[in-house]
This record gives C-alpha cells, structure tokens and sequence, in this order.
C-alpha cells in the first residue's frame, strides 16, 4: 500500500510525538515498539530531506544491483549456479 501526504512541519511533529508515547508506554508490544521506531526513524529522515531526488538515485541503486549479480552468475562456477537455482522447498 502507498499513500501520498502533506504535512506541515506541525502536524509532522505531532505524529512523532505520538509514535513516541507508543514507543515510551509500557504496555507497548515489542512489535508495536519495532513499528513505531521504525515509521519515526523514517519520518525524521523524510522530514529532513534525505529522501529528496531519491527516484533517480533509487533506479540507479536497482541496476547496479541487478548488474552486479548477472556478472557474478556468469563468473561463477556452473555447479554453484545449479545449487542456486535448484533450492529444494520442505
């Protein structure tokens, strides 16, 4: 799921507080804490710009990746490529 929103720098700051409250409450399931860290780490970040311009940055991120492994699949030896591709599913 992906949704697109705009928050002032006010209404971002009350979504943080309330992620930490969640994070501070104790009876704060450790998954929930996971979450809630997690989401407010990505949003301090966002609200800061780090993501600006990442598009771009992002395809180019995904083909060197996608690159890099077809050049280990043809440089490395073919039995291993069999055990690759060949993963038995229990």
């Amino acid at each position: 799921m992906s949704i697109e929103v705009d928050l002032d720098e006010r209404e971002l700051g009350l979504i943080l507080d309330g992620l930490f409250a969640i994070i501070a409450h104790p009876t704060t399931t450790r998954e929930d804490w996971h979450d809630a860290s997690e989401l407010s780490d990505f949003l301090l970040a966002l609200g800061a710009g780090h993501f600006d311009g990442w598009g771009e940055a992002e395809k180019s991120f995904v083909q060197q990746g996608m690159s890099a492994r077809e050049e280990i699949d043809l440089t490395s030896p073919p039995t291993l490529r069999l055990v690759e591709s060949e993963k038995t599913d229990w």
